[in-house]
């Protein structure tokens, strides 16, 4: 989930993604995940589809078609469907908390639906951050002010 930025020799880059591990930014939360099955997952597939650690059970449980544990509540949806290339996924919005205060801020919550990431700050709850990832990765252009209803 990133690299260290400030890590001595060690010190990684997250290319055009802005900050790194430690962060609510792209750089430090942005990851690829690969599966491999074969003769279930086609091979050399991608998809643009956002997807986190609580998404990983559900999934294995739904791609093994064993049936979801009747007291268990999922917190995460399969992407069963995505992996296997009979759907898109079907998610509203993805939810990402991240309490530990990093060097150069607070900690964070952000939201992301569709292309648009919101960002809120602990240090200043009043602070936000939206991008539209799609057209800036790098989040540097920061549409907050310019679109209100957004933020709201």
């Amino acid at each position: 989930n990133g690299p260290w930025l400030s890590y001595g020799d060690h010190a990684g880059s997250a290319g055009p993604l802005r900050e790194g591990k430690g962060t609510c930014l792209e750089g430090g939360t942005r990851v690829p995940l690969m599966w491999s099955w074969a003769g279930k997952i086609e091979p050399a597939t991608t998809s643009a589809a956002v997807v986190g650690a609580i998404d990983v059970y559900p999934t294995v449980i739904d791609l093994l078609g064993i049936a979801k544990p009747e007291a268990q509540t999922f917190d995460g949806i399969s992407y069963a469907p995505v992996l296997k290339g009979e759907a898109e996924l079907k998610r509203t919005a993805y939810f990402n908390y991240h309490p530990h205060a990093g060097a150069k801020r607070a900690g964070g919550i952000w939201v992301r639906r569709g292309d648009l990431k919101l960002l809120r700050w602990f240090g200043n709850p009043n602070t936000h951050e939206l991008y539209n990832l799609r057209e800036d990765l790098s989040e540097s252009q920061n549409l907050a002010e310019s679109m209100p209803e957004k933020v709201t």
